[in-house]
This record gives structure tokens, sequence and C-alpha cells, in this order.
């Protein structure tokens, strides 16, 4: 793979003579070839084997064991040590930067780039934009002066379209990107305006998770370093348009006042400092999936036979089931009979002439569960069939 910009000994990214002045010339000379400028824009980048050119405006004369070649504006050539240069190349276009935001909220920044054919690597340069103090002009507008770009402040190369640089101050910046074809060669730049308001950092939210089963799920978060203050919001619509809740508050948990009706819902919180509003956090999204409600047992009459209790519930909804339990005791600690019932038939075996109590509940296929229902439910002496026969030869006198 060409090495990057930033394993490069030495790169020059300079204009010659950029007022034309007659008779001006310029030599740059590097162990493997000469460059020779006259009023142009160019790039050199010297390595100990190997020296790269790129013309931008102009034309540069790249010479190399006994030979010469003419670079002219949008070319590229090399010479490698002992080599004669190689035939100039077209260099790549600029890369396309018009979808790169015009205002980051986030650290690490991040751009991502389309992919451009020919292209094997990638460098992006980010300095300050002048006169960004001052407010003038939109993010994405340069000026002429802009566009000479300068001084450097953070340099990144990589193999992929993707650009990551770790910090800045807030503020106003430009960015310049190029990328670099099978030869090393770096093609022409392209240069993107951007504001970077990062701060105060957004909490990171912490719950609730994707589902949540409490009708007022508490919004957790992360506290922030010099944050006096949050914002949080909650809507029924990621756009935030259908605003069900909007506070500010000092403490890192808020639970809604009122109670959620079952759906999706989108949360997000900033940070406050010294009355100023950092960015909001990415919006989350949970749905408020309730959990089955308590059955009803009121409806359902008991039946005791010689063979034990029946009992018929109303079948329960698509997808759960009944987990019953009968004990001797409110608690359900003295448990006589228990099992499922997906059609909400019971049949328990014979009991004894006592109180029991039976409770149901509804249970999901992945085992979560609702409230108990519990009735209250009294067994009768049995009827002894084994009595009524030694009575039967008496009958027969």
């Amino acid at each position: 793979m060409p090495p990057t910009a930033a394993q490069c000994c030495v790169r020059l990214d300079v204009g010659a003579n950029p007022r034309r002045t007659p008779g001006s010339r310029l030599q740059v000379i590097t162990p493997s070839a000469v460059a020779a400028v006259r009023g142009t824009r160019f790039r050199v980048a010297a390595e100990p084997r190997v020296t790269r050119e790129e013309t931008l405006e102009g034309e540069v004369g790249l010479a190399a064991a006994g030979q010469r070649v003419a670079v002219m504006a949008g070319q590229g050539s090399l010479a490698e040590a002992g080599k004669p240069p190689r035939p100039p190349t077209a260099l790549l276009p600029a890369p396309d930067v018009s979808a790169l935001p015009l205002r980051v909220e986030t650290l690490p920044l991040r751009f991502t780039l389309p992919a451009l054919p020919g292209a094997v690597s990638w460098l992006g340069q980010i300095a300050s934009r002048a006169g960004h103090s001052s407010g003038a002009g939109e993010a994405g507008e340069l000026t002429a002066a802009e566009a000479q770009f300068g001084p450097l402040l953070l340099e990144q190369a990589g193999t992929a379209p993707r650009l990551s640089f770790a910090d800045l101050p807030d503020g106003r910046y430009v960015l310049r990107v190029r990328a670099a074809d099978a030869l090393g060669l770096q093609g022409r730049d392209a240069v993107h305006a951007f504001e970077l308001d990062a701060r105060p950092f957004a909490p990171l939210p912490s719950a609730p998770g994707a589902r949540t089963r409490s009708a007022q799920p508490a919004l957790q978060w992360s506290a922030v370093l010099g944050a006096t203050a949050y914002r949080v919001e909650l809507a029924r619509d990621a756009a935030f348009g259908e605003m069900l809740l909007a506070e500010r508050t000092t403490a890192t948990r808020l639970t809604p006042p009122g109670e959620l009706a079952p759906g999706a819902y989108h949360w997000r919180v900033a940070s406050i400092e010294a009355d100023e509003q950092g960015p909001f956090s990415p919006p989350q999204r949970f749905i408020y999936d309730p959990l089955p409600v308590a059955p009803d047992l009121g409806q359902a009459a008991p039946a005791f036979a010689h063979n034990g209790l029946k009992l018929a519930l109303p079948p329960p909804p698509a997808g759960l089931r009944y987990e019953l339990v009968l004990a001797r005791d409110a608690e359900r600690t003295q448990v006589v009979w228990q099992g499922d019932s997906a059609d909400g038939q019971l049949h328990a075996s014979p009991l004894d002439p006592a109180t029991y109590y039976l409770a149901a509940r509804l249970v999901e296929a992945d085992g979560t569960a609702g409230p108990y229902a519990t009735r209250v439910i009294e067994a009768p002496p049995r009827f002894r069939w084994e009595a009524l026969l030694l009575l039967l030869p008496l009958l027969a006198m």
C-alpha cells in the first residue's frame, strides 16, 4: 500500500509564485528527483527512495535519472531512486463533500464520504475558519481567503472514506479532504466549512431499554461533569413534534407524571451549564408494552365431584396461558396443587373440606407474567359413595 501523508518524510503543499513575478523560479530537490517550478501550485512528497509530485495549477518539471517530464495542472508523477519519472497521470477528482453536515454536535468528529473510483486512501485536514468568532457567513460558505486553508490543526489518514478526529474546541472550522490512488498520488482538494457545537456534552441515556412494562418508566441518564441541570423531552414521534414532556431538572432521573398509553415513545436529554444548553443526546426509542391484566375469576363457578375440583375459566388471549395455584393460604405458601392451562380448564385432585385460595395469572410465551387474581373456594365435605353401597342391602329388604 502506498504511504499516506502521515508516513511521508517530507510533504510540501505550496504555491511557488502566486503573483506570477517574471523570472521567478523554485526548485525542490529530493534524494530521488528535482521539481522545477514556475508560478504554480503543487505538492511534493519526498521519501527515502521515491518522490511524488502533484500539480494543482500551472506546470512542474520533474527530473530524475537524467530525464525530465512536464507535469501539467491536474496531473501527478513519481520518481523512484535511480529511475526516470513515470509518465504523468491524471489526479483523482476532489471528493464530494456536499452531504457532509454543516453543524456537528458530537465528538469524536466523524465524516463519511462517498466512494471514489480509483481511490485507495484518504487524507483529511482541519483548520480554523478565519473570523469564525465574528459569526460572519454561514457554516457551508467559504471566502477566498478561507479556501486557502490554514494553519493546520488536525490531520487524519486512512484506507476507507471515513475520517475521524478526536477533539476540538467548539467553533467554526474548515475540513480539507483528498483521495490518493494506487501510486500514492493525492488528488484534488475538496473543502467543507462546518461548525462544532458539542459542549456541554450530551448525557448518556441509560434507561429504560427498548421495551418497558411500566406505565411510568423512569428516564435515566449519566451525569455530565460541569452540568448544573438537564433538559428532558419525551414525545410520541421521532421528530419530537408531538411533545408529551419537556422539563428541566437537576437530577439524573425523571419519571413521567402520568401513566403512558401503550405504544412507542421517543426521549432525549441535554446538559445545561451556566444557562447554556448543549446538544441533545441521540433520541432513544422505547415501547411501553403493558403486562397481561389479572384474569377475572368472578365468572368461574367451581364444581366439586368425587374425582376432584373442576373450574372453567374463559380461554386466555392468543399467545397467553394461565398459571394456576391452589393453596391453603392467601400468600400461596401452602400449595396443594398448581399447574398451567392453555384453554382455561382446571382439574384438581379431590380436596379435603376446607377453605382454599385459587390464584391465577396470565403468562406470555417468554415467561413474562401479569399480576395474580385470587378468589376463595370452600370445598364441601366429600360425598361418601361407599357408605351408600352399604345401605343397599337394607333398602332391598
